[in-house]
C-alpha cells in the first residue's frame, strides 16, 4: 500500500480507537485506559490496588477537561448518568450470604454508593472498572476485585435496563493513612472528566 494512503488509514484507525466506546462502558480516551491498564498490570494485592506507576496517569488525567463535582450532583456520560449517593470507609466488609472481609493490614476501604441510569435505548450491564480512585498524593485506585459475595447490592455487571435507574456499591481498597480522594470518570467521545470529591 502507498505511503499516502496507508497514513491517513493508520489516523482515522487511531482516532477511532481513541474516541470509540461499547454500549455501557466509557472509556477514558484509549490512552488513558491503557495508562491504567499498563499501571495496574503489576499491582501488588498488599497495598489496596494501587497502580504502580501513576505518573503517566496523572499526566493524561492533567491534559483533559477536569470538571469537579460534589456528592449528590449528576454526573453525564455518554451512555449512562451517575450520582454518588455516599460514601464511607469500612476495615470490614460483609454480606448477609458470604463470609466477612476484612481489609489487608494498613488498608481501609471505601464504599460508594451510587445511583446509576442507563441514558441508551439498549441493556447493557454496568462495568465497575469505569471509574478510578485518585488520592491526596496523586495515587490511582481500581475497584476491589472481590465485591461479589462479600458486601451486599454491589453494582459489579448489574444490568441495566433503559431509564430504570439502579443503586449499589463500588469499593475500592486504599491506604489507611489516605485522608482525601475523588472518584474519577471520564465522558466517551470527548475531553471532559468528572471528579466527583469524595473526601
Amino acid at each position: 500500500m502507498k505511503k499516502e494512503i496507508l497514513v491517513p488509514v493508520l489516523i482515522s484507525l487511531v482516532v477511532g480507537l481513541i474516541g470509540g466506546f461499547f454500549i455501557g462502558q466509557e472509556y477514558t480516551k484509549q490512552k488513558i485506559v491503557n495508562s491504567i491498564e499498563e499501571a495496574f498490570s503489576d499491582t501488588s494485592s498488599t497495598d489496596g490496588q494501587k497502580a504502580e506507576d501513576s505518573g503517566e496517569m496523572a499526566q493524561e488525567v492533567k491534559k483533559m477537561n477536569n470538571i469537579s463535582v460534589a456528592i449528590g450532583d449528576t454526573v453525564e456520560l455518554a451512555t449512562f448518568k451517575y450520582v454518588v449517593n455516599d460514601v464511607e470507609e469500612k476495615n470490614l466488609i460483609k454480606s448477609d450470604y458470604g463470609q466477612p472481609h476484612l481489609a489487608t493490614e494498613g488498608t481501609k476501604f471505601v464504599i460508594v454508593d451510587l445511583t446509576v441510569t442507563n441514558t441508551t435505548s439498549e441493556t447493557f450491564e454496568y462495568d465497575d472498572n469505569s471509574p478510578v480512585l485518585e488520592d491526596n498524593n496523586g495515587d490511582f485506585y481500581k475497584t476491589y476485585s472481590d465485591t461479589i459475595g462479600n458486601i451486599d447490592n454491589y453494582m459489579d455487571w448489574r444490568e441495566l435496563s433503559p431509564n430504570i435507574p439502579e443503586t449499589g456499591v463500588i469499593v475500592f481498597q486504599i491506604p489507611e493513612s489516605i485522608d482525601s480522594y475523588q472518584l474519577l470518570t471520564a465522558k466517551a467521545n470527548s475531553n471532559d472528566i468528572y471528579r466527583v470529591e469524595l473526601k
